[in-house]
């Protein structure tokens, strides 16, 4: 079965968890926010995904999997739209 709850988070501006099986996921957006110097753009919002295990510490598989979902979501979130 697959379930959806929006606002699963109170302290951010945005968020849901998805859960599908074993699977799952905590979304969530906040902004505007300070955004560290070596990745600010001043012509677009900031994206920064964070992949963290249920139990434990991230390691190279989370790592790996920020890096993609990083890249698949800065061409669906138009970041344009919110410059800095």
């Amino acid at each position: 079965a697959m379930a959806a709850e929006p606002g699963a988070l109170s302290r951010a501006d945005g968020s849901a968890r998805f859960q599908h099986d074993g699977t799952q996921v905590l979304a969530a957006v906040w902004g505007p926010g300070e955004v560290r110097r070596a990745r600010e753009r001043p012509d677009q919002a900031t994206l920064e995904v964070l992949v963290r295990p249920a139990s434990g510490l991230a390691g190279p598989l989370e790592r790996e999997m920020e890096l993609l979902l990083t890249a698949t979501l800065s061409h669906a979130v138009v970041l344009s739209l919110h410059p800095r």
